[in-house]
């Protein structure tokens, strides 16, 4: 994941990846880029 403040943020590009067992959560909708949205 990336911060929406990119030069002060401490996101994914900073501490890495996560492990998977530490998503909670899914996907279902996709709204970037707009010529792919929809649902997943």
């Amino acid at each position: 994941m990336m911060g929406d403040n990119e030069p002060n943020s401490c996101d994914s590009r900073f501490w890495g990846s996560i492990p998977r067992s530490s998503v909670i959560g899914k996907a279902f909708l996709r709204i970037w880029p707009l010529s792919r949205i929809g649902f997943l």
